[in-house]
């Protein structure tokens, strides 16, 4: 079956070329049913890397699931570190409102 596709795309100027899966954004929902947050991958190449599904159970689940797919990281920063520099007031607003420890590696939020 794969000598057809070769010949297909041959002609029809098509490549065997997989793209690389990345993903063009994550949709995060609550389970109606558990209660479970539901986070579903689109990728840029949907034709070769169809969307995915995970559930994660909990808010530290959720959490962690979120921080380990957030992408590649802004300039002048790394995953381990976050921001190189001092915070600039563009930055302040815009963590208005964000939890005081939601850096990466920080402490999981206690039960309440």
């Amino acid at each position: 079956m794969d000598h057809v596709y070769h010949e297909v795309a041959s002609h029809m100027g098509g490549s065997e070329h997989k793209p690389a899966k990345e993903i063009d954004h994550i949709k995060s929902y609550k389970s109606k049913t558990s209660g479970d947050t539901i986070h579903e991958h689109h990728h840029t190449h949907p034709e070769h890397h169809p969307m995915e599904k995970h559930t994660k159970r909990g808010d530290d689940e959720m959490a962690a699931h979120m921080m380990a797919n957030l992408g590649t990281p802004n300039p002048g920063e790394t995953a381990d570190t976050g921001p190189a520099g001092p915070a600039t007031p563009s930055d302040a607003a815009a963590g208005a409102g964000a939890a005081p420890n939601a850096a990466v590696g920080a402490p999981p939020m206690a039960a309440m």
